[in-house]
């Protein structure tokens, strides 16, 4: 018999099939949940853990719900805006509490907290104080280094010294320059290459001599040879000698390096290991005797430290994080150099912030001038570049890979062709090259009037040698000598080897595998590619202002090389340093083409270039560097590019080719405009009609802006300094918190330029 449940069941069951409950049972079971959740409530409110929805409006899962983008409408603000920048932020806070505390009624209150005010005044000073503010110029020669209050920077040799263990390095075992000694009294320079740029150089100081009516006297250098051959040297004793040097044996260092001028008092050069960490690019890194980056950065903190230990009296690094540094970088800067600099100055000097300037840039700041062309005559390197308002003109850029070393050089090889007494002179020996570059800097000249069979001495001082004193007699070759800057070329380093990728190159992502692209100019690459668009005619000239004019989206097609850079991390391969694609276009044509491209749209600005010319750097001190430059670039400039209606050329060439794109689109609209610009030439008609114009114009005036009483070597440095105490470099500074949270990225928003 069944239960009492099953008894239940059956009772609302009605033949087999189930019945619906009445409406009483139903309410009845309604009510009696009601007060079993009254209870429930009743228990969890005594517990507190009563969930009421309209008070604490509990979710019902923590994770977000992001709602879908609507593609059609979509669009963000993100970083588009100054405040969204952190850095920009900072400044504006920054300025608002700055006026806060000049502000009476707001002041009062904010000094209550501090009544005597010093920690308001150290804030102020911190952020505007110019005696805490370093300016460094690193160069592939010298290393210039200051505050920016101090009139002039200490200049340091580009040296480090470090001890080799038990080993040493031959440095001065092959000549340089290479000769053929037949006999003691007769040496021969047998490069063929010198031999022919010297005759080049010869035939054009002669034709100059002329010009000026300058009488060259009959066996002048036969004159010489005679004499050099029979000079014998003086030898002075040592108490005789007031420059006499005090060296340093190797065994009384205490430290296990040597840095600056201090490793030319080595008595011992062949125990160590002498290297310069930097260059005129940035880094010295395709150097061999750098075997990682370590080495180098190591060497760069070394050299900073002693030079600020020795001038600035900072005794540990941590003392460095009251400073703050600006940086000078090169024009055409290589991004490796500047972000490793940047990182190494905050995280491992302790700066409490760095500011970059290009040196096209800073040295405008230093001559006083917004627009004109700088020639920077360094060491191993003369840039040229073209500055309108402060800023560099794009594509201007041109850097020439030779400077005042290769000056010397060739100073030693003309020497050497006379006979010069000291024979056995090695440019490979550190105190030879020392010796060779005082003799340029004392005996090289422009002045033709100078010019003249002379009598000169110098004394020779070399470690474990006697002191000699040495007289010889030159004609012509205190003048060829600087020529080589504008007649170029001839190989630097024979037989030298270096890395093919530098130590820091190669900073691709892995995904592009591509290099991340340093910044470039459109003159540069033309004159690596051996095109001098000043010697063409005027056919090639007008289309070449066609091609800038054609340009609209920074390619220069037609113009450029393509661009075949493959990603490698090949650090290994090494090769010749003369077989390395160089720049040697001589120095007048660089500086007309950099002003061409800078200025061939707008007259007023062609004039304010060709009559603003800065010459700086320390290679162009040779006395009258400046008037012979200006004469090389009135012989050598184009009439179309030298004269005054340029500008209306340029336009005449645009509305040729506007009108010829019109005509093309009403004939066949379907075409690729793309595909036609490559076919307009330049007609016959007008190529005589511009000929024409060239004819009636006039030859626009050529200046160099003189250096009076400032050093050119250090102009870079001082306009630096000059940067340094403007407003604006306050929204420039790149601090530690910066550079940890954005790295490079940084650089993005304070940079001047576009990095």
């Amino acid at each position: 018999m069944p239960g009492n449940r099953n008894g239940k069941v059956e009772a609302n069951m009605h033949n087999g099939r189930p019945t619906k409950a009445s409406a009483a049972v139903l309410e009845k079971r309604r009510e009696g949940r009601k007060r079993a959740m009254a209870r429930l409530q009743s228990k969890l409110e005594e517990y507190g853990v009563k969930r009421e929805d309209e008070v604490n409006n509990l979710p019902f899962s923590t994770i977000p719900q992001i709602q879908l983008i609507n593609q059609k409408n979509y669009f963000t603000d993100y970083l588009k805006k100054d405040e969204q920048f952190r850095m920009i932020r900072q400044v504006k806070e920054r300025d608002i509490i700055t006026k806060l505390k000049h502000t009476p009624s707001v002041a009062s209150n904010l000094s209550s907290v501090n009544s005597s005010g010093t920690e308001d005044d150290a804030d102020d000073d911190a952020d505007t104080s110019s005696d805490k503010i370093l300016i460094l110029h690193p160069g592939s020669e010298n290393v210039r280094i200051g505050l920016s209050t101090d009139i002039g920077p200490k200049i340091v040799k580009n040296l480090v010294a470090r001890k080799l263990n038990g080993s040493s390095i031959k440095y001065a075992e092959k000549f340089d320059p290479e000769r053929d000694m037949e006999s003691y009294e007769n040496v021969k320079i047998s490069d063929t290459t010198y031999i022919n740029r010297k005759k080049e150089i010869t035939a054009n100081f002669k034709e100059r001599m002329r010009y000026y009516k300058r009488r060259i006297v009959p066996n002048s250098h036969e004159s010489c040879i005679n004499f050099n051959r029979r000079v014998e040297p003086e030898i002075i004793p040592i108490h005789n000698d007031s420059h006499s040097v005090d060296y340093i044996k190797t065994e009384d260092v205490k430290k296990d390096y040597v840095v600056g001028d201090d490793v030319f008092k080595l008595e011992d050069l062949d125990k160590w290991m002498i290297r310069s960490p930097f260059s005129s690019s940035g880094f010295n890194d395709h150097d061999l005797s750098y075997a990682t980056t370590t080495d180098l950065l190591g060497d760069v903190e070394v050299l900073l430290f002693e030079t600020l230990k020795k001038y600035f009296g900072v005794d540990k690094l941590k003392d460095l994080s009251v400073y703050s540094c600006i940086l000078i970088i090169p024009d055409l800067y290589k991004k490796s150099y500047v972000e490793e600099m940047t990182s190494f100055l905050l995280n491992i000097m302790g700066f409490h912030r760095v500011a970059l300037i290009q040196e096209g840039m800073s040295s405008t700041f230093g001559s006083g001038t917004s627009t004109g062309c700088v020639v920077d005559v360094g060491a191993s390197t003369t840039k040229v570049c073209c500055v309108e308002d402060g800023i560099i003109v794009p594509n201007s850029q041109i850097v020439l890979d030779y400077g005042s070393s290769d000056v010397t050089r060739y100073f030693i090889k003309n020497l050497l062709s006379e006979q010069f007494p000291y024979k056995t002179i090695n440019l490979n020996d550190l105190y030879d090259w020392r010796l060779a570059n005082e003799l340029k800097q004392n005996f090289t000249t422009f002045n033709d009037a100078n010019v003249a069979v002379q009598v000169f001495s110098f004394v020779r001082r070399k470690p474990n040698n006697k002191i000699a004193k040495y007289q010889f007699k030159v004609f012509d070759e205190i003048l060829r000598n600087p020529s080589i800057q504008i007649y170029y070329l001839e190989k630097k380093h024979p037989n030298r080897l270096v890395r093919k990728a530098g130590l820091f190159e190669n900073r691709a992502g892995v995904f592009e595998g591509l290099e991340n692209e340093d910044p470039t100019s459109l003159m540069q690459s033309m004159e690596k590619s051996k095109v001098i668009v000043t010697d063409e005619n005027v056919t090639s000239i007008s289309n070449f202002i066609l091609s800038l004019i054609k340009d609209d989206d920074g390619t220069f097609e037609g113009l450029l090389p393509p661009n075949d850079k493959k990603f490698t991390i090949d650090m290994n391969t090494k090769i010749d340093i003369d077989s390395r694609t160089r720049n040697m276009t001589p120095l007048d044509k660089a500086i007309i083409e950099s002003i061409t491209v800078a200025g061939y749209e707008s007259k007023t600005r062609l004039e304010s270039l060709y009559s603003n010319i800065s010459l700086i750097g320390g290679g162009c001190k040779t006395d009258g560097f400046d008037s012979i430059l200006v004469d090389r670039l009135n012989i050598t400039r184009s009439p179309l590019l030298g004269c005054n209606r340029l500008e209306d050329i340029t336009k005449l060439i645009k509305g040729w080719y506007d009108d010829w794109l019109a005509e093309q689109k009403k004939e066949d609209k379907g075409e690729n405009d793309k595909e036609k610009k490559e076919m307009f030439v330049l007609t016959k008609s007008q190529i005589q009609k511009i000929s024409n114009i060239v004819s009636d114009s006039q030859l626009l005036g050529i200046e160099i802006l003189p250096n009076a009483g400032v050093d050119p070597s250090i102009l870079s440095w001082k306009g630096g300094s000059v940067f340094s105490r403007l407003k604006i470099i306050n929204e420039l500074w790149v601090d530690q918190e910066d550079w940890d949270r954005l790295g490079s990225r940084s650089l993005n928003y304070v940079s001047l330029f576009g990095y």
